[in-house]
């Protein structure tokens, strides 16, 4: 686990394990839509209506929108 997953978090905070940054496959170029996936696996790895807090990590950017499906 890469010390960049950790940073901000609150000790009560846990990492779902095969979803830090380091896991997930690079995203890049100008996109309207865009499946986020973990070693080509888009599933978040939590269970419905688990609450979640999405955190993202970006180079040269901007994030303008996001949508959880």
């Amino acid at each position: 686990m890469a010390i960049t997953d950790w940073v901000g978090k609150k000790k009560t905070e846990q990492v779902v394990s095969g979803r830090t940054f380091n896991d997930c496959d690079p995203i890049s170029g100008d996109r309207l839509s865009h499946t986020v996936t973990w070693h080509g696996d888009s599933d978040l790895g939590v269970p419905d209506g688990v609450p979640v807090r999405l955190r993202f990590t970006l180079r040269y950017a901007r994030l303008y929108a996001f949508e959880v499906v």
